[in-house]
């Protein structure tokens, strides 16, 4: 689990003020009432939700661990990602591939983060969207798992006569 309210602590800070936060804790009922505490303006804490598609399409960046759902899901997205210190083994195999092959950053700690966000904070909004438009065509994928039904029920059936 990313160190949700140690980022919100670093990005409470004057540098940031025009940094909203979304912060999403899933099923983690006791980080959603912790970061609830310190809600703001500009900080929401939401548990479990159904709309993290939309959410990450809204977002400028979505910061997150390097689990492969998660990426997969930012990737079809379209989001601007940012992989929070990666944890050894598979979580850094994952960052280190993401970052050769589509270009998501990663850092390693609040200091980097920070270096980071100032960088896209002037990026003009009209390119951080342009960005994202391209990533969702080149990444996005709306149609897969529907691909993948229809071949593995190919697969089921031996009388298909599939030679795939």
């Amino acid at each position: 689990m990313l160190p949700m309210a140690e980022i919100w602590d670093s990005l409470s800070n004057i540098n940031f003020e025009k940094i909203h936060v979304v912060a999403v804790a899933g099923h983690n009922e006791v980080l959603r009432k912790k970061l609830s505490t310190v809600a703001s303006s500009r900080l929401a804490a939401l548990g479990f939700t159904d709309d993290m598609p939309q959410l990450m399409q809204a977002a400028d960046v979505v910061i997150t661990k390097a689990g492969g759902v998660s990426l997969a899901e930012c990737l079809a997205c379209g989001a601007n990602i940012l992989v929070y210190h990666p944890l050894p083994g598979q979580e850094q195999a994952n960052a280190a591939f993401l970052q050769k092959e589509y270009g998501v950053a990663a850092v390693e700690d609040i200091r980097q983060l920070h270096t980071f966000l100032e960088k896209e904070m002037r990026i003009p909004l009209s390119e951080r969207l342009q960005r994202q438009a391209r990533r969702r065509k080149s990444f996005g994928h709306p149609e897969a798992a529907e691909r993948i039904a229809v071949f593995t029920e190919k697969l089921r059936r031996p009388d298909s006569g599939n030679t795939d």
